[in-house]
């Protein structure tokens, strides 16, 4: 086999049209001519031979970096081979439930049930079976709800397992910060109690995440809580008694995940808060104590 030069004329033929042009150059058949000839041919093919010579080494690098490369992603298949093999041994016994055909212009033809399909289309290898495979469903980690009992009616139900959940960024991974977490999921197209549970959920969250509360109202109706009334204390003795409350509690933090959390070991600094300064917190606990009080306190006797 001929290699090919950048310019796709064979190396044979670059020689040969070497020395044909040498030959032109030296028509003479003397003997001084012959030896013109000859030292003219040495002097014009050893730049060339050293050029093929270069071009050979180029190539046989290529090829070797081409056959390595073939060797990896044959490996690399032989490996995702490996890694299904027990789930397409699996599929090898299920009876298929539809066929279809692909077509050479990107459609497809089918699919046709396998009770209606013909045993010919069957056993010409150009349609193909479509197998159900069976979901796969992590195993419940230990301490998890239970899972639901088929025999009871929903209105019968308390907590069970219904979903599994994982996080887009890989964070509840084993050795993740959300390893472990438990989430509790809300049907906002069929539960009618949902709206009210976002509505809450938004209220909770308004001080520190008002845009996420903005779109919980938005996107799922989510309405703007009933407002409370507010004690009616003056301000000054509302920052009293906030000032007070942050000097009692002092250097205590709230934990913004459940308690449960600290038995997986992924808690750090970001899930406390200093409550002596939140303001926000601050206020709401003085505003709790100030009702409380007022709701406490003795009513005078009728006149």
């Amino acid at each position: 086999m001929m290699i090919e030069h950048e310019d796709q004329t064979p190396c044979a033929s670059r020689v040969e049209t070497l020395i044909s042009k040498v030959m032109a150059e030296h028509p003479s058949k003397t003997q001084a001519a012959q030896h013109d000839y000859f030292e003219a041919v040495h002097q014009q093919l050893a730049p060339l031979a050293r050029e093929l010579e270069l071009e050979n080494e180029v190539l046989r690098a290529e090829l070797v970096a081409a056959k390595a490369a073939g060797e990896y992603h044959a490996n690399q298949t032989c490996e995702v081979t490996k890694a299904y093999q027990s789930e397409l041994d699996a599929l090898k016994g299920k009876e298929p439930l539809f066929w279809v055909r692909l077509c050479g212009d990107g459609t497809y033809e089918g699919p046709i049930h396998n009770a209606h399909i013909e045993p010919v289309r069957k056993r010409s290898g150009a349609w193909i079976p479509l197998v159900m495979i069976d979901s796969v469903i992590p195993p419940a980690p230990e301490g998890a709800l239970p899972d639901r009992d088929q025999s009871k009616p929903a209105e019968q139900h308390g907590l069970f397992r219904k979903f599994v959940v994982s996080r887009t960024d890989g964070s509840d991974a084993p050795g993740g910060k959300h390893h472990g977490c438990r989430y509790f999921v809300l049907d906002v197209d069929h539960d009618q109690h949902a709206s009210a549970a976002l509505s809450a959920y938004a209220t909770a969250r308004e001080a520190t995440h008002p845009a996420l509360a903005k779109d919980l109202r938005e996107k799922w109706g989510a309405p703007l809580p009933v407002a409370q009334p507010t004690p009616s204390v003056p301000d000054e003795a509302r920052e009293w008694v906030m000032a007070a409350i942050a000097q009692a509690l002092g250097n205590a933090y709230d934990c913004t995940r459940v308690w449960e959390a600290w038995s997986y070991g992924t808690m750090d600094e970001d899930d406390f808060s200093l409550i002596a300064e939140d303001s926000d917190r601050l206020r709401e606990i003085a505003d709790a104590a100030i009702m409380a009080m007022g709701a406490s306190a003795p009513k005078p006797d009728a006149a």
